[in-house]
């Protein structure tokens, strides 16, 4: 890394075949920067993400002709006004901390429309500037895709998206901490990661049909949400995608979602009930843990396995209907349930992995199908409300410690459990 001395700043760049990227500085910026066309003798071509983000004494930036690429968020953050872009300007990332865009007359890649940067065609916005203060914007019609970090941090209260819209990218509104609404249509497939996250005053968002992917972290965070209808069409809820929506309280899952992501609905505390649509192919690990208030669950028909911790410390479950046909609970899938007092595992499980059920302190009563193969280790530890248990004759390994002291168990006379239970006198 390299710092060429320019008066009272040093830039930091990186030296590419191209050209030099130009990466931060060091010392004080002031409230002018002016970015050199050449860096000993080498022509910038690129100035990198984050490269100037935070520096909110900045009012002005000169631009120079050459430059090719401004990366995600360079300056984030900054009290910029009105940014003229030079005309070889090729590609430009979002998050900026300014009132507004010039670009040339003639020979430029983009488009501003009322001070907001688009592609040439206007089908893509680039970036809005952050430092407007805007109450409500409403994206032209026409516009295809919201670019990643296009909005970021911006101050909207409300923005209405076109019925032209496709795709929502990455960090498209990531910590629009002010947003309170958004106005979706039909026609949006895909809404990308971390597209919403922390927006925390976002109470309520009726989401299209049609639409078939919600990213991972989508809407993490946002503490307003209070309900959710996810609609016809949708294939997956990414990884966390609800995580941490401490308002939550209802989810109505549709016909044909095939995947729920790791972590989904984690630590949504008030989400009382929840039933899965038939079809659903994956439940992933984590995807409803810590979800305190959560009361019920209703698994569909034809799940096979869900991840590992799914329903852990859901403190509050005192119900769960687990469908015929499940072959797996994973590992720690309902451990910490402490409200939970029976459980009838159905016809066709085969394995209960190690501490599925651990610390389910009021569970008394638990039926096991003749398909069960394998009780792992600690399966049922710290369940003292149980009293006895009567072991399935298609059982063929018992872990360690997977009941608590005391607990009575019984199995059929010749199956490998009543051997089992023979040499441990």
């Amino acid at each position: 890394m390299s710092r060429p001395t320019n008066g009272n700043r040093r830039f930091k760049y990186q030296i590419w075949d191209d050209g030099v990227e130009i990466t931060g500085y060091e010392g004080d910026i002031g409230e002018t920067l002016v970015v050199p066309e050449e860096v000993d003798g080498r022509p910038v071509r690129k100035i990198g993400r984050r490269a100037f983000q935070g520096r909110s004494l900045l009012t002005s930036v000169e631009l120079p002709e050459g430059l090719q690429t401004i990366g995600n968020l360079a300056f984030k953050g900054c009290s910029l006004g009105v940014v003229k872009l030079p005309s070889t300007l090729e590609e430009i990332g979002g998050g900026w901390g300014c009132i507004g865009f010039e670009i040339p007359e003639s020979r430029s890649r983009f488009r501003v429309i009322d001070g907001v940067l688009f592609d040439k065609e206007a089908k893509t916005t680039l970036a809005y500037p952050g430092n407007r203060k805007d109450e409500s914007y409403y994206v032209p019609e026409g516009v295809e895709t919201i670019g990643p970090s296009a909005f970021e941090g911006c101050s909207l209260t409300r923005t209405v998206l076109p019925k032209s819209l496709k795709t929502i990218e990455f960090n498209a509104f990531l910590h629009c901490n002010s947003l309170t609404s958004v106005e979706f249509h039909e026609g949006l497939q895909s809404i990308g990661d971390r597209a919403f996250e922390g927006c925390n005053l976002l109470a309520g968002v009726k989401l299209p049909e049609g639409l078939q992917t919600i990213g991972n972290c989508a809407f993490y965070g946002c503490n307003s949400l209070t309900n959710v209808k996810l609609p016809k069409g949708l294939q997956t809820v990414g990884e966390s995608a609800f995580s941490f929506c401490n308002s939550l309280a209802s989810v109505e899952f549709p016909e044909g979602l095939q995947t729920v992501g790791k972590s989904a609905f984690f630590y949504c505390n008030s989400l009382v009930s929840v039933e899965l649509p038939e079809g659903l192919q994956t439940v992933g690990k984590s995807a409803f843990s810590y979800c305190d208030s959560l009361a019920s669950v209703k698994l569909p028909k034809g799940l096979q396995t869900f991840g590992d911790c799914a329903f852990e410390v859901c403190s509050s479950l005192a119900s769960v209907e687990l469908p015929e046909g499940l072959q797996t609970v994973g590992a720690y899938a309902f451990s910490g349930c402490s409200s939970l007092e029976s459980v009838k595992l159905p016809e066709g499980l085969r394995t209960l992995e190690s501490s599925a059920f651990k610390d389910c302190q009021k569970l008394r009563s638990v039926h096991f199908p003749n398909s069960l193969k394998t009780i792992g280790e600690s399966a049922f530890r710290d369940c003292h409300a149980l009293e006895s248990v009567a072991l399935p004759r298609s059982l063929k390994t018992l872990g360690f410690d997977a009941f608590p002291d005391g607990v009575i168990l019984t199995a059929p006379k010749g199956s490998w459990a009543a051997r089992w239970l023979e040499k441990r006198k």
